[in-house]
């Protein structure tokens, strides 16, 4: 379903909730008129979620919210983040972390990308000593999860060990009864 030209995902039984299918990747311009077109749907909704745009970090809407971690980094080109963003250090971690195999590059969103996301997600049922929520899903599930951000770059990661990049943000995640 798009609504505001959004894609909607409507999940659950006894009480149904819609969200943005890519929350926290897409937001909303106008919530009210996503919720006015949601209403005027005919698909019965209990709740619609849908999570405030960075880097706004105060609340902007009269809905209920809680309150949400984000770690986020705002990235442009990869050439910009490995100059301008990231610190000596962590260049020399991820130049050490070369030398013994890794590969830092930028990579199309196709075939290959998702056939190695699939191998990552199933290689062990149990990381760090809970289960893994990611283990067993097919490849059109992994592809799914994963094409959230399709029509930009996707980094990837070969090997043991990479740099950590992110930033820690609070947003608030708004609730409205549809």
């Amino acid at each position: 379903m798009k609504v505001c030209g959004k894609d909607i995902q409507v999940q659950g039984g006894l009480i149904r909730i819609a969200r943005l299918k890519a929350d926290g990747f897409e937001f909303l311009e106008d919530p009210e008129a996503a919720l006015d077109a949601l209403r005027a749907s005919g698909i019965r909704i209990d709740l619609f979620t849908f999570t405030q745009k960075l880097p706004h970090t105060s609340p902007k809407y009269g809905y209920a919210m809680e309150w949400d971690n984000v770690a986020a980094l705002p990235v442009s080109t990869f050439d910009h983040w490995w100059t301008r963003q990231i610190n000596d250090k962590t260049r020399n971690m991820v130049r050490r972390a070369e030398k013994k195999g890794v590969s830092v590059r930028e990579v199309p969103f196709d075939d290959a990308l998702v056939q190695g996301i699939y191998a990552i997600y199933n290689e062990s049922p149990i990381r760090q000593g809970k289960q893994f929520w990611h283990y067993g899903k097919s490849r059109r599930s992994a592809r799914e999860s994963s094409s959230i951000t399709t029509g930009r770059t996707s980094r990837a990661s070969e090997g043991k060990k990479r740099p950590s990049l992110t930033g820690v943000f609070s947003s608030a995640r708004f609730s409205a009864t549809a």
